[in-house]
């Protein structure tokens, strides 16, 4: 099967404001449902069920599956599916495990080289993250989604603090 052509920015504090953007106005859009635990970008006979990632699928990048049908990250190249499981990742509250879908590795160790952090670089990330993750991480409530990107924006300012 060939895999969809597509790009997503470089710096995951870009691709978690992009993802919010859309996230907020899917939520408020007749005729789509924010799910988070279903299928990533899913189209039923009248409404568009989407996740995190499915936002920016449908928003940013401008798919829309078929009638009955659903995307994932697997129907896009590589280097586009890492970023669309990283942002899972970060919805998840897991922003080291983001990062290592986002610079295709499997250890903190090849995130640290990805994006070129030194020893103090990395210390400092490594604690801002883990503080994000134990005091400000909120998941997605439906009825209440303004925490949700609230902790989200929190999280893309650390990395941008950090140059990712």
């Amino acid at each position: 099967m060939k895999k969809i052509q597509a790009s997503l920015p470089d710096k995951p504090s870009k691709l978690i404001r992009i993802a919010l953007k859309h996230l907020a106005y899917y939520a408020g859009s007749p005729g789509y449902h924010i799910c988070m635990g279903a299928n990533w970008l899913y189209q039923g006979s009248t409404t568009c069920h989407m996740c995190y990632a499915g936002a920016v699928m449908r928003g940013y990048l401008a798919v829309k599956p078929e009638y009955h049908n659903s995307l994932s990250p697997a129907m896009f190249e590589h280097h586009v599916a890492s970023k669309l499981h990283a942002l899972n990742n970060f919805r998840l509250g897991y922003p080291q495990l983001g990062l290592m879908d986002w610079a295709q590795g499997d250890t903190l160790t090849t995130v640290y080289r990805h994006f070129k952090l030194t020893p103090p670089q990395r210390d400092a990330l490594t604690q801002d993250l883990n503080r994000w993750s134990s005091l400000d991480y909120r998941e997605y409530e439906p009825l209440d989604p303004k925490p949700f990107h609230e902790s989200q924006e929190k999280l893309a300012s650390i990395f941008e603090r950090h140059g990712l």
